[in-house]
């Protein structure tokens, strides 16, 4: 309980009702519902992110596509479900121009946009890849 109360603010001390006989897990629970949450800048970041990405040409795509996923779960964790063909869509948007005559025609292929997923892209990116690695 000593280190929870040097470890605050004195604003945050003020609304947590300290008794003497109150758990340090109740405590916990409040302040990590009440301060735990992300901020919706922070996830309006994530999701521009999303779509800034760049994968080189010259360097194998699978980090980025590690990293660019990654965000899509730490939205998907702080409620901000993104529709699998919208991370495909960013994911296409990431690839170089270079890659564009082969790869987005594949991932469309399908014709309709429920065709269109993350798990399809991203196989096309790295066949792609391997194929010019050949």
């Amino acid at each position: 309980m000593g280190l929870l109360r040097v470890s605050l603010r004195a604003h945050v001390l003020d609304k947590v009702a300290w008794q003497p006989d109150q758990e340090v897990a109740t405590i916990w629970t409040y302040l990590h519902a009440e301060y735990g949450q992300i901020a919706l800048a922070t996830m309006f970041q994530w999701r521009k992110d999303t779509k800034s990405f760049k994968i080189a040409a010259n360097r194998h795509p699978g980090p980025v596509m590690d990293q660019l996923e990654n965000l899509f779960r730490q939205l998907e964790t702080n409620a901000w479900n993104v529709l699998d063909n919208e991370r495909a869509h960013d994911l296409l948007m990431a690839i170089p121009l270079e890659w564009e005559k082969v790869c987005t025609p594949l991932a469309l292929i399908g014709g309709t946009i429920t065709t269109l997923t993350w798990a399809l892209t991203q196989t096309i990116i790295e066949r792609h890849w391997n194929a010019l690695q050949a």
